[in-house]
């Protein structure tokens, strides 16, 4: 469970069979395309009907971020949550991702260096945190993100872009090149 990507029920005792409208996030094209992929496939529903408008016309709204990790209720869906659920799989809400065909083997070096170095100092990292209790970052931090990525999580992420490109949200093939970390 992420916790910083979740949709968010305006009223109560509404579940996902009985939206109309929803407002989008624009913070986040992934979290949208997410969103979408559930509501299709996962929960059938017809995306053409539901209109995507505004916060204050909408059943619901997607929420990422601090705003969805603020917001107190208990109508909501974690995306995360719904996509592992659903899937089995975890869902890749952010990498490291370079264009170029190859990548040098010290650029890895560096970034798992960067990695490493910045879990083991974390409390340095929730300590600059000003705009969020501390405790919450702490736990956030430590608890609701994974920081590698191994054959279950590029699994995610194919299995992502298939139901994407099946819906027409994206158009490229998909060709990734992993590079090992050490």
């Amino acid at each position: 469970m992420v916790k910083s990507v979740r949709l968010v029920f305006h009223k109560p005792g509404l579940t996902v069979a009985d939206l109309t409208s929803i407002h989008l996030d624009s913070e986040s094209r992934t979290s949208v395309a997410l969103l979408k992929v559930l509501l299709h496939f996962k929960h059938r529903k017809n995306l053409s009907g539901i209109r995507f408008v505004e916060a204050k016309e909408a059943d619901a709204s997607l929420l990422i971020g601090n705003k969805a990790m603020r917001v107190e209720t208990t109508t909501s869906l974690d995306l995360g949550e719904e996509w592992t659920s659903w899937t089995g799989l975890p869902f890749v809400f952010a990498a490291w991702i370079g264009r170029s065909s190859e990548c040098p083997p010290e650029l890895i070096r560096t970034l798992t260096a960067c990695r490493d170095h910045a879990l083991a100092h974390l409390d340095d990292t929730v300590a600059a945190v000003d705009d969020f209790p501390r405790d919450a970052a702490q736990r956030y931090l430590a608890e609701n993100i994974s920081y590698g990525l191994g054959e279950v999580e590029i699994e995610g992420i194919k299995r992502f872009h298939a139901y994407g490109r099946e819906l027409g949200l994206f158009k490229n093939d998909f060709r990734l090149n992993f590079y090992s970390e050490r």
